[in-house]
């Protein structure tokens, strides 16, 4: 099946109110076609999952919510089907036939014979004016040396008993030394580093790994604190060094010599750690459900 096609089934999915088969579909032609989109068709896999789960258990489910997600995929779909009306546009292009040129036949012979004519004496005039330009940048040169060389003979000689002393001013730097922001979500095997803020897709807010061994969730604007690692009870007695998503599916604080902190214990292999729309910190399976969430502190 077309790619087109698969998003226009996606698009009659979603009419008919069939959200969770919509997301399902979602997520394996994102994964399929490698788009960089797969990362946000999980992350609204799990937030509908989510919303299913609470509603199944009787808490009252805002219909908005369903709507957003509904809203968020069909954004997703347009903006994966216009990068296919590009493809297929460029793709015709170029392979679209070429025109063929033919150059007219000459009847004359004499027209044919005057052209050669001019051809060979512009030809003649041109590699003349090529040695005389050549000649005279060679004089020029020649008077440029001399001219440096004068200059060097006469300048004066130093004071005695003083010395001249050059500073060079240092080169700037490249950076002004902030860290860089990277994107969410963490995935397996990687690591946080320190003071970095890695950042939801809509900016709103960051996960960082901070200086005093805290590791936090914040607003991007308002600087306001969403979550901690130290409330949520890795506690201050010890100052973790490295902070990993692990292959095995649990985010965990490793002390200096290596020992365990504080982890999810989460156990689903291939996990990532995300933020939510609403500044949730939550560890998201690869089927997009969701095996942790941290609560706000």
């Amino acid at each position: 099946m077309e790619p087109n096609e698969i998003i226009e089934q996606i698009k009659e999915y979603i009419a008919k109110g069939k959200t969770e088969k919509a997301l399902e579909a979602l997520v394996e032609y994102t994964k399929e076609n490698n788009l960089p989109t797969h990362d946000e068709a999980i992350l609204l896999s799990g937030q509908f999952s989510q919303w299913k789960r609470e509603n199944m258990l009787g808490v009252q489910q805002s219909h908005s919510e369903l709507r957003r997600i509904e809203m968020t995929m069909m954004d997703i779909l347009q903006g994966n089907q216009d990068v296919y009306k590009e493809s297929s546009v460029a793709k015709k292009k170029s392979e679209s036939p070429k025109p063929i040129v033919t150059s007219p036949t000459t009847s004359n012979s004499s027209d044919s014979n005057m052209g050669k004519i001019i051809a060979g004496v512009i030809a003649v005039a041109a590699i003349a004016l090529a040695i005389w330009y050549f000649s005279s940048k060679g004089g020029d040169g020649a008077t440029d040396q001399e001219d440096v060389t004068k200059t060097e003979t006469t300048t004066p000689p130093s004071t005695p008993g003083t010395s001249t002393t050059t500073t060079t001013p240092p080169s700037q730097p490249n950076t002004s030394g902030v860290p860089a922001p990277s994107p969410l979500p963490i995935k397996p095997g990687q690591e946080l580093q320190v003071d970095v803020p890695y950042k939801t897709a809509n900016g709103d807010y960051y996960l960082m790994f901070q200086a005093d061994g805290n590791v936090v969730v914040k607003t991007t604007e308002e600087e306001s604190f969403r979550w901690g690692s130290m409330q949520a009870g890795a506690g201050m007695e010890r100052i973790p060094s490295r902070v990993v998503m692990q292959n095995d599916g649990n985010f965990v604080l490793y002390a200096p010599d290596e020992s365990f902190i504080w982890g999810t214990m989460s156990t689903v292999p291939g996990s990532t750690l995300a933020i939510t729309y609403e500044g949730n910190l939550q560890v998201v399976a690869p089927n997009g459900s969701v095996v942790w969430e941290g609560s706000r502190e």
